[in-house]
This record gives C-alpha cells, structure tokens and sequence, in this order.
C-alpha cells in the first residue's frame, strides 16, 4: 500500500491510496479522497467505525469464505490456489 497526502490549496487536504495484494486482488486499484481543512483554532472529533466495535465477533478475521467453524477466512491462508482460467475465446468479460 502506497498512500500519497498532499494540500490542493489551503482549504483541502487529499489522499490517493494504491493499493497492490496480488494474493487478495486481481489487480492494483486506487482510492481518493479529500477532506475539506478545518478553520485555525478549530477542534477535531474523533470518528470510528461504530459498527466494528459492536458486531466485531461476527465479523471475524480478515476477507474469505466461511470455515466449517463458522469463523472467516481461509483454511490454509497461504499460498492461495491459482486463479481459474476461464474459457471465453470472444476476448470480452
């Protein structure tokens, strides 16, 4: 994970995030985002996924299918089977 902060002006704060996991994701993709700077003096409230915090038994480990225990993620978490070819001579997807 590559992420990149920078200041478009004096009013905005920006993220770009390239996130590359060739075990988890076909391919690289990018996340964005800007935040509108606060006024000088102005106090920050903290923010939290509420929902990880209530429901955090059932959301369990990581990403992956559900295991006869009814826990998430992989059986043997790595090295992952290789990627199905798929048959579609056409070209498209």
């Amino acid at each position: 994970m590559v992420e990149h902060w920078s200041r478009p002006d004096a009013d905005h704060i920006h993220v770009e995030t390239l996130i590359e996991d060739p075990k988890f994701y076909t391919k690289p993709f990018t996340y964005s985002r800007a935040w509108v700077a606060g006024a000088p003096g102005q106090l920050l409230s903290e923010y939290a996924c509420s929902e990880n915090n209530v429901d955090r038994e059932h959301l369990g480990f990581g990403p992956g299918p559900i295991r006869p225990d009814g826990t998430r993620g992989y059986l043997d978490p790595a090295p992952l089977p290789p990627l199905e070819k798929t048959s579609n001579s056409s070209g498209k997807h």
